[in-house]
């Protein structure tokens, strides 16, 4: 539906103001469910993903119970090391910050290529709660067409609330709502029907293991997920269920570790700016007039590169299974998410 440059989850304030520190929002991100469109699937003419409604809620309850329990079983060995989540390309995040960011992409299909350009703006509305704004311009080439389609797609929003922040070990739980607007093209829309639905989001940096021999070369690994349904209002077919998880080895964090630690003697530049990463991403149609369709699953692997308050990502998708493959051939994938605080400090204003 994006970036994270700067999301100090592991900076605790003082202790007047430790409270502050464990509710403050930690930035990062742009929207990928525009990914989903043409790319990904929110149409039975392109990417499907897996999940059934049952299965999806089953899995996001699990996941977070998991994540639940390693967070009570950690220990705080080490000190804490400022880490700056990277922006995933598909995956939702748990950030609410103020942020934009710009998504271009190409897929070949079975049958078409398709362009997309999409642009996305989240504003901090309190503390811990956010509002995403994602709007997408698509070109399509359909086999057989001399003449393109081209056209805007579905307009989405996203209101989003982080509803547990443990900074101190780099985890977060938030909930959103997403909500696709069809008010774009007919021809180049993937969807034609007002959707919605619950979203529940995680996050999980290993920040806090210790710093002691092997364990320290694992500090850097973060995790990131969303699990969903999206109920379709209208129309034949029931709503969509999708999961997402995305890993990273962030060796901006490991160079930056305090005290010159020996696994960050190596990190230096370009590699102190790099943060390779893997999605694994799932979607499916639950029922429709012709019942449960093939889910779809894909892996993402990519680049991203952070400095500042700018991210710039490229990554590609590889299809896992066959209903995958029929519908993604090839595709490239681009994420460009800039943090507008520190550039324009009056946008971190925030209403309530």
């Amino acid at each position: 539906m994006p970036g994270r440059a700067c999301h100090n989850i592991a900076e605790l304030a003082a202790a007047g103001k430790a409270w502050d520190a464990l509710v403050a929002p930690l930035t990062r991100r742009p929207n990928k469910r525009a990914y989903r469109a043409p790319i990904f699937g929110y149409s039975t003419a392109t990417v499907s993903r897996t999940f059934r409604a049952s299965a999806s809620l089953r899995l996001a309850a699990i996941a977070a119970f998991a994540a639940i329990a390693v967070l009570a079983a950690a220990r705080a060995f080490a000190q804490m090391t400022r880490r700056n989540f990277i922006e995933p390309l598909i995956t939702e995040d748990t950030f609410t910050d103020d942020e934009a960011g710009l998504l271009p992409g190409w897929s070949r299909g079975a049958d078409s290529r398709t362009f997309l350009l999409a642009a996305q703006v989240e504003k901090s509305l309190a503390r811990n709660i956010s509002v995403e704004v994602t709007g997408q311009w698509n070109q399509e080439s359909p086999a057989g067409e001399s003449r393109d389609h081209t056209g805007f797609d579905d307009l989405e929003v996203m209101p989003k609330y982080a509803f547990y922040v443990a900074a101190e070990h780099e985890f977060r739980l938030a909930a959103a709502i997403d909500s696709f607007f069809p008010v774009g093209n007919p021809r180049v829309e993937n969807n034609t029907h007002y959707l919605a639905g619950p979203m529940l989001l995680w996050a999980k940096g290993m920040g806090d293991l210790p710093r002691t021999w092997w364990l320290r070369y694992l500090r850097p690994i973060e995790v990131q997920g969303d699990a969903g349904y999206l109920f379709k209002f209208s129309g034949s077919f029931g709503g969509q269920a999708f999961a997402d998880v995305a890993f990273a080895y962030n060796l901006p964090f490991m160079a930056g570790e305090a005290g010159g630690a020996t696994a960050s003697r190596w990190v230096r530049w370009p590699l102190a700016n790099l943060a390779p990463f893997t999605e694994i991403n799932y979607l499916e149609f639950p029922g429709g007039r012709r019942g449960r369709t093939p889910p779809e699953v894909l892996l993402t692997p990519g680049l991203a590169y952070l400095s500042g308050p700018y991210q710039l990502s490229l990554g590609t998708e590889v299809a896992l299974n066959h209903a995958a493959s029929q519908n993604d051939k090839a595709s490239v994938l681009g994420l460009l998410n800039v943090q507008l605080d520190p550039l324009f400090p009056a946008i971190g204003w925030k209403p309530f």
